[in-house]
């Protein structure tokens, strides 16, 4: 059975729903089989299938998705790296399964109300008062780091930080935006 040109033409390693030739219709082309160069093709939009409307809405999902690999792998190595007790890779949100509306807040952060710039403070951390506090503190800020909730970069300003009784053989850290003057902005 003879396949027409369409079929020839479709790209068979790509899913239906990613091939443009579903949105266009290729003008006088037709496939010789020689030596010669064949002719470029050309196509024209499809009114009738809607095909250019199609097709810019492929390209935003496609730009969409794109966007969001990154992310997504993320979330995936962190789920993957989780024990049933621990998230000892870290958590993050799985943004996909979020509503529709909601996703991109999700995956990208969601914008912060701030009524002044945000301030540039450089001030030292405090050491701790006593040992005790200071390893705990130590392994917490090591396991932020190995999560990689905290990485190497450029740094704009400080946080302080200390940490408060959490039962009677743990302590609780607590991130002082007060000082840094991050609650004023």
């Amino acid at each position: 059975m003879a396949k027409t040109p369409r079929e020839n033409d479709r790209l068979t390693d790509q899913p239906r729903s990613l091939q443009p030739l579903d949105w266009c219709e290729p003008l006088g082309h037709s496939r010789h089989f020689s030596s010669a160069p064949s002719p470029p093709i050309r196509y024209e939009w499809s009114q009738r299938s809607r095909g250019k409307e199609r097709y810019v809405l492929w390209c935003a999902a496609l730009r969409k998705a794109v966007a969001g690999r990154d992310v997504a792998a993320e979330c995936l190595t962190r789920a993957a790296a989780a024990t049933w007790w621990e998230w000892n890779g870290g958590s993050t949100l799985v943004f996909w399964k979020w509503p529709k509306g909601s996703q991109l807040y999700a995956r990208e952060g969601q914008p912060h109300f701030q009524t002044k710039d945000l301030p540039a403070f450089r001030q030292r951390q405090r050491p701790p008062q006593d040992d005790l506090a200071r390893s705990v503190m130590k392994s917490k800020v090591d396991k932020f780091r190995g999560r990689a909730y905290v990485v190497s970069g450029d740094v704009l300003s400080l946080i302080h930080m200390f940490a408060v009784d959490k039962g009677l053989h743990d302590k609780r850290m607590v991130f002082d935006a007060t000082a840094s003057g991050l609650n004023d902005a």
